[in-house]
C-alpha cells in the first residue's frame, strides 16, 4: 500500500470529523454511511479521496456483503488504483487507496457480491 503524507487537508478533516461528532456519507447501493475517525487518522489525505472518488463513482456493483458482517465498496481509479470502504452497521470502518489488485481481490474473495458481477 502507499504511505500517505500528512496534509493539512487530512488534519482539518480529522478536526471536523471530531468536532461534528457525526458525519454522514451517500454511498450508493450502502446509502447513508456515518464517517468514523480511523481512516483520517490513519490513511490521512488517502482516505478523504477515496471516500470522494467511491461517492461519485461507485454503484451497486461495487459492493461486496462479507461473511464478517461488513460490507466492502470497492472501485477502480486510474492508475491502477483501488478505492476501498469497509462499513459495519452503516458506519465506516475505513476507508484508503491501495495499488495491490491482489490485496483487493482478498478482502473481497469470500464475499457476496450484491449484484452478481465479476470482481478485480
Amino acid at each position: 500500500m502507499a504511505t500517505c503524507k500528512r496534509t493539512g487537508l487530512g488534519m482539518l478533516m480529522v478536526l471536523f470529523v471530531l468536532a461534528a461528532g457525526v458525519v454522514l456519507l451517500a454511498i450508493p447501493s450502502v446509502g447513508e454511511v456515518t464517517l468514523g475517525s480511523h481512516a483520517v487518522e490513519k490513511h490521512w489525505d488517502q482516505a478523504v479521496e477515496a471516500r470522494q472518488w467511491i461517492s461519485k463513482h461507485g454503484g451497486p456493483f461495487n459492493r461486496y456483503d462479507c461473511p464478517d458482517g461488513r460490507t466492502r465498496v470497492i472501485v477502480p481509479m486510474n492508475g491502477n488504483r483501488w478505492a476501498v470502504m469497509v462499513v459495519e452497521s452503516g458506519i465506516e470502518v475505513t476507508s484508503f487507496i491501495t495499488e495491490d489488485q491482489g490485496y483487493v481481490k482478498g478482502m473481497i474473495d469470500p464475499c457476496k457480491q450484491w449484484m452478481n458481477f465479476a470482481h478485480p
